[in-house]
């Protein structure tokens, strides 16, 4: 069994928790020994077989690399670097493009993946877009998944006087992508009852105002959930029964995983995304009947026909309670190992 560590690049991001924290989790149960944790030193890199090094931007991760490719073969450890975003493309919009677009970090960045060992990422795009620093030989894909423990027994119930909720969730980086279903949804509310509509974490609830009277925005129609910090809090506020996934399609967005199709799939959700980046590739049963432009078509539909929208659910909430991250660890196992 081997000694893994996963260096993380923070502490409380949902990029730690699936590439980071659960997958150490997740290896410990195959038997291996797994550890991780925000800070490094040479004394531990060098004690482990392996090591996964998330996002190496600052100097003091790549001085430590260096460090770690003068010790003698014998005593290396395999130098692994994890990425699940296109680092060289964050469109302007994102906080995070700033920081990224300083030439340093991403000088630093192309460095360590030329000079490491192996490169994991989310998908197939991400890989091509990495096999330009390095031997493609070194890239693995490994996709994300959602852990069992997030995953529901059965589909939500639609009581007698209850009615359909469309959910969405994200953080005020994905404004391009709620812009995607903004309109259809307004359009949705004025021409349509007997639904209503949860926002989770960014206040896009008020982009949504100006379609309901008074007397809908008293009775919240539109339900506002504030963002909830921590996978485990977070993933359990993803309640409804018909789920969104608008992606923009951008060069930053093909890189992205089909994380949040898998998510929406595990609560047992009907699940519409945009026919983009990697939901386009995903393979939750029914995703191909509704990846779509066509918002407020597909919307009234699903809305409309409990039998199809249930159906939907019941498939893709059986694919995830087959493809969790604990049926899938083997293929970190392989990634890091093989």
């Amino acid at each position: 069994m081997a000694r893994i560590l996963f260096w993380s690049g923070d502490t409380t991001s949902a990029c730690t928790f699936y590439r980071c924290a659960e997958p150490a989790r997740v290896l410990k149960r195959l038997g291996h020994e797994t550890r991780c944790d925000r800070r490094v030193g040479l004394a531990t890199a060098a004690m482990s077989d392996v090591v996964v090094i998330q996002r190496p931007t600052e100097s003091t991760t790549t001085h430590l690399i260096e460090k770690m490719l003068t010790l003698p073969e014998s005593a290396r450890p395999r130098i692994v670097v994890e990425l699940d975003d296109d680092l060289f493309a964050i469109p302007e919009h994102n906080p995070a493009h700033e920081m990224m677009n300083d030439q340093a970090r991403r000088e630093r960045l192309a460095w360590a993946i030329a000079h490491t060992d192996r490169v994991t990422v989310t998908n197939a795009h991400l890989a091509g877009q990495v096999m330009g620093w390095t031997n493609p030989d070194t890239v693995r894909v490994v996709p994300n998944y959602v852990p069992e423990r997030f995953v529901v027994d059965q589909v939500p119930e639609l009581g007698p006087l209850a009615v359909p909720v469309i959910t969405w969730a994200g953080s005020d980086t994905h404004r391009r992508d709620f812009d995607e279903v903004a309109v259809p949804l307004r359009k949705l509310l004025r021409e349509r009852s007997g639904f209503r509509v949860r926002i989770v974490g960014a206040p896009y609830a008020v982009r949504l105002e100006t379609a309901m009277s008074a007397q809908e925005r008293k009775f919240q129609r539109v339900a506002q959930v504030p963002w909830i910090e921590g996978v485990d809090r977070y993933i359990p506020t993803l309640a409804g029964h018909i789920g969104l996934a608008p992606l923009a399609d951008d060069l930053f967005n093909r890189s992205k995983s089909d994380l949040r199709l898998k998510e929406l799939a595990a609560r047992g959700m009907a699940v519409v995304a945009s026919e983009a980046g990697p939901y386009a590739d995903s393979n939750v049963p029914h995703m191909r009947v509704y990846l779509t432009d066509d918002w407020f078509s597909v919307l009234r539909f699903v809305i409309g026909n409990e039998g199809t929208r249930e159906r939907w659910a019941l498939a893709a909430l059986d694919w995830a309670q087959r493809n969790t991250l604990e049926a899938r660890a083997i293929e970190w196992e392989k990634a890091l190992l093989d």
